[in-house]
């Protein structure tokens, strides 16, 4: 896997990719995926979404538990 760090950071990978990069013109971050087949897309755009979403929240308190 090649990792690049340019307007996001890009995960590539045999048969395709995954990018997460902030929007130029929106308050939003883009997410971004190619593989060879549907399922993969679903499987990879989901796992990007998750891993997202909870660096997104920051750190969990040991307070929250």
């Amino acid at each position: 896997m090649e990792v690049t760090t340019v307007d996001g950071v890009k995960l590539s990978f045999p048969g395709g990719f995954a990018m997460v990069r902030p929007s130029g013109t929106e308050p939003v971050v883009r997410l971004y995926v190619e593989a060879s087949t549907e399922q993969d897309v679903r499987g990879l755009l989901d796992t990007l979404r998750a891993l997202t979403l909870r660096h997104a929240a920051g750190p969990r308190s040991a307070h929250q538990g």
